[in-house]
């Protein structure tokens, strides 16, 4: 399944969707969640065939949890914004190899700033997840995209995802943060483990970058 975590933009999505059928030759079963209380993107969703949630104001985390709940016997989740949009044929494999169909493999990484309010954000959220301080060591997964297979998916909610409920975009940025600390540390990759270069993701999808408002 391919998740897509749309926010109000319906150019932004066709244009990602666009992008996607392109390059489909594996004709993926493809989620939107609208991640507010506006169904525009709906039109686009339907336009190109796409399952639809409307999820409300809760971030990537309030789509991916809603698939996790709704679709939970997937054998494997892409998940993205819809400010992406693919380039080429087989970009599947920067994120399968890597798994080695056991592993999240994250789209990207960058280096965690302790003091931080993101972080400092995140902190607070693992400790009222997990009882636990957070593990300093975790790297961020960048734009809250990543590759999980199924089982992936079950050691995210038994570890808690689901009680991660962003209200505001503070909490987004913090989920980088969060949710791959809910990982076992062997279970968790990059994208850079196949491309060998930590921007070759860049070969095989574009992101474009924009404002999100609230």
């Amino acid at each position: 399944m391919i998740i897509f975590n749309s926010y109000k933009n319906t150019e932004l999505l066709s244009n990602c969707l666009n992008s996607f059928k392109q390059f489909d030759t594996e004709n993926h079963k493809i989620l939107v969640c609208e991640n507010s209380h506006d169904d525009s993107t709906k039109a686009v969703a339907e336009k190109f065939g796409t399952l639809y949630e409307l999820c409300g104001p809760h971030y990537e985390a309030g789509g991916i949890n809603r698939a996790f709940q709704k679709y939970p016997f997937e054998k494997e989740y892409f998940i993205f914004q819809d400010s992406v949009e693919f380039l080429c044929f087989e970009w599947e494999k920067i994120f399968r190899v890597p798994s080695e169909e056991k592993k999240c493999v994250g789209l990207s990484t960058f280096p965690l700033n302790h003091e931080h309010f993101d972080t400092i954000r995140a902190k607070n959220w693992y400790t009222e997840i997990t009882n636990k301080p957070y593990i300093h060591e975790t790297k961020p997964i960048f734009g809250n995209m990543f590759y999980a297979p199924n089982s992936i998916k079950d050691i995210l909610i038994k570890n808690g995802c689901q009680r991660f409920i962003p209200t505001c975009k503070l909490d987004s940025c913090a989920m980088e943060r969060v949710w791959p600390a809910l990982l076992p540390k062997d279970l968790l990759a990059f994208t850079d483990e196949y491309t060998k270069n930590f921007w070759g993701w860049l070969y095989y999808i574009k992101k474009t970058w924009h404002n999100r408002q609230g």
